[in-house]
């Protein structure tokens, strides 16, 4: 008889001893699983021995006369009868317990299941789930976590009593109104008096009128006052391996849209990229050698499923040959790390916060970001992303053997810029300005650009709307750039005369110095 190998779901034991309950424990606390008796660790089949004795007090005067030459049947039926109340009697609950021979040597042994269950269980008053093939006690932290999770409470919905509006920074949830506007089609409206509504539509703010944990990361004036641990910590090293000196270290603070920004930017301006051929019109195509989707996913990923109990940080740390996207807390039970490399259902640590990135375009559909991620990188004819649970969670996307640098952007754009000021940007300032040069020249007229103007085509017709000049918004959605990091890029060109911006009566848009008959 063929067994499965021991897992998360499957135990082998030669001889049952009391302390094996713990198991069981275990096994009620995670998935469930089958605790075999009468099983090597190699799963070849011993059978119950013929000293296999369970002494438990309900059985105590038939047990004390059993002889040392007791058969094996009759061991393995006074297990089969007392295992069950045993079981009740410590843990509360009923296992199914099994009595099967093995085909080839004849010999019993006994398998018991046990059912996930909804309720934490104890023995001795510990509580123990499975971790791979192992059990393992919950203490402190670990132990606080998965009583939420039992009792379906999560960290990111308890409230926080000191907190008020006040609190928060309206100028970040009017951002995140358009967001969800321009990528979910909500119909929310801004204003400062709606602002109660807007929260309690996306779940951060209670019934009972007190703030949520999950409001205070996402629109909080300063997060890292509530939650010291909230900041992200990202380094970039010089070889494979983590040795100083560091080629540069950063710790960012902010709202979980900023982190993510923030980090992606870190890691996004120390990767190699080139400017591609162009397959979406008038913008750029900025060719990354790791997946920006990919990318942004891993560190929205531990933003939002960290575990906010632990006392650390998110860590973004970049080496020669790979991306390592570390986060305090482990995988939620009922989630293993063969699930996620499938199409699985989504177990969000911290739903609240998971909610509003969906709204806010972070996070595309809930339970797709890890395959999405596997997808990306495989198409690029990357390596597989690893996924590890050691106590804390970690992705791993490697980069290529060998980079190779893309076409410059400003070719072929009817428009030269000075070789000198070519090299002092970087691919995502040259995307920037490329996008803003291309569409000027769509748009083109006899006389200078202006919020106002009609943008015609060269034989005079209205052009569609998408060859209408660009605000920040709009390019930050055409390159696919987290919005702070175009408003940055967008400032970094303007500082260099590169481009300026124009207001008018409408919404203003930035053109480059020559459409407004300026010298570069």
């Amino acid at each position: 008889m063929n067994l499965p190998k021991e897992s998360q779901v499957v135990e082998y034991k030669r001889k049952w001893r009391d302390d094996f309950l713990k198991e069981l424990c275990a096994f009620a606390n995670s998935q469930g699983g089958t605790l075999y008796i009468g099983v090597e660790d190699d799963g070849s089949i011993c059978g119950i021995g013929e000293s296999e004795i369970i002494r438990v007090p309900s059985a105590k005067q038939r047990l004390s006369s059993c002889t040392e030459d007791r058969s094996r049947e009759d061991n393995v039926q006074a297990l089969m009868e007392n295992l069950p109340n045993k079981i009740h009697s410590n843990l509360g609950f009923y296992a199914e317990v099994n009595s099967h021979t093995d085909d080839v040597t004849g010999y019993k042994f006994i398998a018991i299941v046990v059912e996930p269950l909804d309720e934490a269980i104890s023995y001795n008053g510990k509580c123990y789930i499975r971790s791979g093939s192992t059990t393992q006690e919950l203490r402190g932290q670990e132990l606080a976590t998965f009583l939420m999770h039992k009792t379906k409470t999560h960290w990111d919905e308890l409230p926080e009593p000191r907190a008020t509006l006040a609190d928060l920074d309206y100028k970040k949830i009017e951002w995140f109104v358009g967001m969800a506007r321009e990528k979910r089609g909500v119909s929310w409206e801004y204003s400062e008096e709606n602002i109660p509504t807007i929260l309690t539509n996306i779940e951060v703010l209670r019934e009972d009128g007190l703030l949520n944990n999950a409001a205070l990361l996402l629109f909080g004036k300063n997060p890292q006052k509530w939650f010291i641990n909230s900041y992200i910590k990202c380094a970039s090293f010089p070889s494979t391996k983590m040795v100083k000196p560091l080629l540069s270290h950063q710790m960012y603070g902010g709202n979980v849209f900023e982190l993510v920004d923030k980090a992606v930017e870190f890691v996004s301006s120390r990767i190699d990229a080139s400017v591609s051929e162009r397959t979406r019109g008038a913008a750029a195509d900025i060719e990354y050698e790791l997946p920006l989707q990919a990318l942004t996913e891993a560190i929205v990923n531990a933003i939002v499923h960290r575990d906010y109990m632990s006392t650390a940080s998110v860590q973004v740390m970049l080496f020669r040959d790979r991306l390592e996207v570390w986060n305090p807390g482990t995988l939620p039970i009922g989630m293993t790390i063969e699930k996620l490399s499938s199409k699985h259902r989504s177990i969000p640590v911290n739903p609240k916060l998971a909610r509003a990135m969906f709204f806010a375009g972070y996070i595309d559909e809930l339970g797709t970001g890890t395959t999405d991620m596997i997808d990306r990188c495989l198409e690029k004819g990357l390596r597989r992303p690893d996924f590890v649970e050691d106590g804390d969670f970690e992705i791993t996307l490697w980069r290529p053997e060998k980079t190779e640098t893309g076409h410059e952007a400003g070719q072929d754009t009817g428009h030269e810029i000075a070789e000198d000021v070519l090299k002092k940007l970087n691919p995502r300032q040259r995307a920037v300005y490329e996008l803003i040069l291309r569409t000027e020249l769509l748009t083109a007229k006899t006389e200078p650009l202006t919020p106002e103007s009609e943008p015609l085509s060269e034989n005079n017709e209205p052009l569609e709307s998408k060859s209408e000049p660009l605000n920040t918004e709009q390019i930050s959605i055409k390159l696919g750039i987290p919005y702070s990091t175009t408003k940055r890029l967008t400032k970094q060109l303007e500082s260099m005369e590169l481009i300026k911006r124009l207001k008018g009566k409408r919404k203003g848009f930035w053109t480059t110095s020559k459409a407004n008959g300026e010298n570069q």
